[in-house]
């Protein structure tokens, strides 16, 4: 009789689950969660996805946020962690969510690692870390290339 209860094989199907998501994201959409996560990471200490959520709305609109899946904002997440613009809380954190669709379910919370306080508070403007055009980590179009020099 087979287990359900296996952590191998549990670690294996979220890993092969979050690849599934990522790879029916689509790239528009994939740059405005990028860019959400990362205005979000700049301007709080401290953040849940549901203000990633927020961000996404307030620059797109609620229907162009919306997706078929709102699992495909999971492998976002862990992308802005391997960008070191966020970590995990430590010790681990959760809060619940006050999206409708999440009912309440809990969501990590998040630290960032790029905060830079309120520029409106201390007269000056936030720095944040270039990250090319959002095409790839590595892009090599002029505007990042010219950046990067």
């Amino acid at each position: 009789m087979t287990s359900h209860y296996d952590l191998e094989q549990a670690k294996t199907a979220r890993d092969e689950g979050m690849k599934q998501a990522e790879s029916k994201i689509d790239p528009k959409w994939r740059q405005h969660v990028l860019e959400a996560i990362r205005r979000c990471a700049a301007e709080k200490k401290e953040l849940l996805v549901d203000d990633v959520w927020r961000y996404l709305e307030d620059a797109i609109g609620k229907e162009e946020a919306e997706t078929e899946n709102n699992r495909k904002m999971g492998p976002l997440m862990t992308e802005a962690r391997k960008n070191q613009w966020i970590k995990r809380t430590n010790p681990a954190r959760y809060e619940a969510s006050a999206r409708k669709s999440s009912h309440a379910n809990p969501r990590v919370v998040w630290e960032s690692l790029i905060y830079q306080p309120n520029p409106l508070l201390y007269g000056y403007q936030p720095e944040l870390p270039f990250i090319g055009c959002m095409h790839i980590v590595d892009c090599q179009c002029g505007e990042c290339y010219e950046k990067k020099r």
